[in-house]
């Protein structure tokens, strides 16, 4: 991590995730996969220079960060940071309190390309999740919970479900027929 660089890019672009205004709910930080825990010191930098009244989510998709306490040692007494939960096909996921919020993503592995409709049945994953994040996540303000296309097929399709298990009004999105829609399958 070049922490120079960074350091004279963040203010440019808090600037302009601050004209989001009240929609500005949280910013994430996404690591790659390639960073490990060896880079405490540049990610401790980082989280030195944001902002206490912006929400930031850190997405660690390396292993080594959640060797003991290694990741939320970073994050520990900072109420506006956590570390967000994903599922990522080397890590299992986080789903522990770290923060005034919690941020999780179900991100697919690309192995979908038909997008539209749920393509993978992921329901009992998502059930698990939701039911993980409701046990672990007493304190929390908010918890915000994203989907990808690639997850399942459909990411609002995917949203709808998890807002089911969580005890909200789902949305239902009809399941889509095969071959050419008629002139009688449309509202007028």
């Amino acid at each position: 991590m070049h922490s120079g660089k960074i350091h004279s890019l963040l203010p440019t672009y808090l600037g302009a995730m601050s004209r989001l205004g009240d929609k500005l709910k949280a910013i994430l930080v996404q690591f790659p996969p390639s960073l490990d825990a060896r880079a405490l010191d540049a990610v401790a930098r980082l989280i030195k220079m944001l902002p206490k009244d912006t929400w930031f989510a850190m997405e660690f998709r390396h292993g080594s960060w959640f060797e003991g306490d290694t990741g939320i040692s970073l994050v520990q007494d900072i109420p506006s940071i956590t570390i967000a939960g994903s599922i990522h096909p080397s890590i299992q996921p986080f789903i522990q309190e770290t923060g005034d919020f919690y941020l999780f993503r179900f991100i697919g592995d690309r192995e979908i390309s038909s997008f539209g409709h749920i393509t993978k049945d992921r329901s009992a994953q998502v059930k698990e999740i939701h039911e993980a994040i409701q046990r672990e996540m007493q304190d929390i303000r908010d918890a915000f919970v994203f989907f990808n296309n690639h997850y399942a097929g459909f990411a609002p399709a995917s949203a709808s479900q998890y807002m089911e298990f969580a005890g909200m009004e789902a949305i239902k999105f009809p399941v889509p027929r095969s071959g050419q829609a008629s002139l009688f399958d449309f509202d007028s």
